[in-house]
């Protein structure tokens, strides 16, 4: 059984300290797992360009050639990809836990990612969605109002108008 007996400690049953912090003590990097990362990450470029080829995926710009191979590509990737992520992000975080302590590894993911989440829900998610209304037109725009969020019409009026289907 696993038990926290302290912000910088956890213990297991029958063994000894886990993870005590230990300022000052340097991992070695690891290139490798560096790599894999920046792999995944070039994934996403590929996995992203599919999209607009894929049939049926509410994006804001759809082509008018589509393929079912580009959906298999889409599921294929994003399939291991978000899930390598997550373990890499897992891996890296309980290193730097032992290294820092609880206090700074919170500290430091929220510099890193609670702010930026916070600044763009105030300022990249606002201007999207005005984006949208405005690149869908005023008669899409009564329509998806008219719609409203039961009828949850509205983001497939503004991709259609978008595509220009």
């Amino acid at each position: 059984m696993i038990r926290v007996t302290g912000i910088n400690r956890i213990r297991c049953e029958g063994s000894e300290d886990m993870s005590e912090v230990q300022p000052g003590v340097k991992s070695e990097r690891r290139h490798d797992l560096d790599a894999l990362r920046a792999f995944a990450m070039l994934l996403g470029i590929a996995l992203h360009a599919a999209i607009p080829y894929a049939p049926g995926f509410p994006w804001a710009i759809q082509d008018s050639q589509t393929s079912e191979v580009f959906t298999l590509l889409f599921m294929i990737i994003h399939g291991f990809r978000m899930p390598l992520f997550f373990l890499i992000s897992g891996y890296f975080t309980m290193m730097m836990w032992r290294q820092r302590g609880l206090g700074a590894l919170v500290r430091q993911r929220a510099l890193r990612i609670l702010l930026p989440c916070l600044l763009g829900l105030v300022t990249i998610l606002p201007l999207s969605h005005w984006l949208g209304r405005l690149a869908a037109g005023p008669a899409a725009g009564a329509a998806a109002n008219a719609a409203g969020p039961a009828g949850g019409k509205s983001g497939e009026v503004q991709t259609a108008s978008v595509a220009g289907a």
